[in-house]
């Protein structure tokens, strides 16, 4: 059964979607076809970061999963036959997906979820949608980046999710706003929430760093990456693990990917009703300028 782990942070700026696609690449240099869900509908950019255009290939997708997918009964290999989204790296593979991809038929699609969720669609039908398009497409990890703003959309990837990263920078302002998405994912009943903080500045030490957060939310830490003048230099122009694979934050990268393919995890979706008893009284996201 494919693993569900969604990439959430508190803010922009902390570096979320470099880090899904760069942990994305480490988990298929394993060996394993990785899935990677663009779910900001209103800034997608982790394309550009395996140099590729938006999701142009999601109509095909589309079409091989709900209507015309079958599988080889005899190596019950699955296809991934669209050379524009599915990317090798090392013996496994990464596979693109993006905004416009129908999660559940006939049209329920990855830019529609808030709207869907607002008018009382229940998460269950779109957390099986999900685990259909990975197990179709023939995906062992599906990674799923989020956006900051705190709503009932980032609440359901959570809701539907094996496993939740919670990507931290050390922004005062950010605290508060970690507190209430890690008690959100505890009432959601999710089975594996970590904190990484991330792009720490170099005035920082790593260890004392991790120390206090390791203080303060005990086993859930999962890393501490620095801040690398060459992941800046590149930008969202091509992958750090693959560009830089002998470096410190490459190897620290490689660790964390390893610990999200141990880690043992069994879902239960939440009920819609418990999604609303928790947004309900929800303070506001404090708000930050990249």
């Amino acid at each position: 059964m494919p693993t569900l782990i969604s990439l959430q942070s508190c803010r922009h700026g902390v570096g979320r979607t470099n880090l899904t696609a760069n942990l994305a690449a480490c988990i298929a240099a394993q060996g394993y076809r990785v899935g990677v869900l663009d779910a900001d509908g209103a800034a997608p950019g982790i394309h550009a970061l395996f140099g590729r255009t938006a999701a142009l290939d999601d109509v095909a997708i589309n079409q091989d999963v709900w209507s015309n997918w079958t599988s080889d009964s005899e190596s019950g290999d699955r296809p991934l036959p669209f050379s524009s989204t599915a990317i090798p790296i090392g013996q496994g593979t990464v596979l693109l997906l993006g905004g416009d991809l129908c999660l559940v038929p006939p049209d329920l699609r990855v830019r529609d979820v808030q709207r869907c969720l607002q008018q009382g669609y229940d998460p269950d039908p779109l957390g099986q949608g999900l685990r259909t398009v990975a197990e179709r497409l023939g995906l062992e990890f599906l990674l799923i980046d989020t956006y900051p703003e705190l709503d009932e959309g980032t609440m359901l990837w959570m809701a539907v999710s094996d496993a939740v990263v919670l990507v931290l920078g050390l922004d005062a302002t950010e605290f508060q706003s970690l507190a209430v998405r890690m008690d959100i994912a505890h009432t959601l009943e999710v089975p594996q929430v970590w904190l990484l903080a991330n792009q720490v500045p170099p005035a920082y030490g790593l260890r004392e760093v991790w120390r206090k957060l390791e203080h303060s939310y005990g086993n859930a830490m999962i890393g501490v990456l620095p801040m690398e003048d060459e992941m800046l230099a590149l930008g969202s122009t091509g992958l750090f693990y693959l560009t830089y694979p002998d470096h410190p934050l490459s190897l620290a990268l490689e660790a964390i990917a390893h610990q999200l393919i141990k880690a043992p995890v069994i879902k239960a979706l939440a009920p819609i009703t418990q999604l609303q008893s928790v947004s309900a009284d929800l303070p506001p996201d404090p708000k930050s300028v990249d």
